[in-house]
């Protein structure tokens, strides 16, 4: 399903970076910005199959938001490969594809069509996603009263009726409500019932314990451990 090989992302930090024109012309004779290369991935290799309940977990700046943006072809890799069989739908920021003075409904529309819904099949499944994400009495409300719970409810009540085969969550289901969270595990089991694929970043490791079956662990952009589930959590309370 996918395929990672020699996997590097390298950022470009310019240093003393000058910004107006007076600011060129004053150093116009001195030396270029440094440039500091950030080596946010380092020589990544591993292979998920159809089915498979990923964790990524490993400490902040890690690099686990930044595989899951290549995996979602949101970033280009420095170097290596990476190779995606299947319809992949990536939940990594709050807010993308929503606009602030848009509804609740027609937020729906546009979000869905974003991700690839044709109006006819959410027309189908609109009363489904609202429903999922409890907002009934929002329907007509502009999404700028919302709270971060909230859009997070409506934009992954709208993405899981979307037909995909692989499923990307960068812990963003954090800022929802226990209810809703206890929704989404059980949206969980049912798409691994059904062999969906599913790559899911998290602190918590009680759900990563829960739910996956296998668990990279990252730390400063390298490979630490690739692994079932239980021996990697083991490694990563020793680290």
């Amino acid at each position: 399903m996918i395929k990672i090989q020699n996997l590097t992302k390298v950022f470009k930090i310019e240093h003393e970076k000058k910004r107006t024109i007076f600011e060129l012309l004053i150093h116009l004779f001195e030396k270029k910005s440094k440039i500091e290369k950030l080596y946010a991935l380092k020589n990544i290799n591993f292979e998920i199959n159809d089915g498979d309940f990923i964790g990524i977990i490993g400490r902040n700046g890690s690099g686990k938001t930044t595989l899951l943006k290549i995996i979602s072809k949101i970033l280009v890799p420095t170097k290596g490969s990476v190779i995606v069989r299947g319809k992949v739908i990536s939940f990594l920021e709050l807010g993308v594809g929503f606009h602030e003075d848009l509804t609740a409904k027609e937020n729906v529309y546009l979000y869905g069509a974003l991700i690839g819904m044709t109006k006819k099949e959410i027309d189908k499944k609109f009363n489904k996603i609202i429903q999922f994400s409890n907002l009934e009495k929002f329907v007509d409300t502009r999404l700028r009263s919302f709270s971060s719970g909230m859009k997070v409810r409506l934009a992954f009540s709208t993405a899981i009726q979307t037909n995909f085969n692989i499923l990307i969550l960068d812990e963003i289901l954090a800022v929802g409500d226990k209810d809703f969270q206890k929704k989404c595990y059980d949206i969980f089991n049912k798409f691994s019932k059904q062999g969906k694929t599913i790559i899911l970043t998290s602190h918590d490791l009680d759900v990563v314990n829960k739910f996956c079956n296998k668990v990279l662990l990252l730390d400063r952009g390298k490979r630490i451990l690739f692994d079932k589930t239980d021996k990697v959590l083991k490694k990563y309370s020793r680290i």
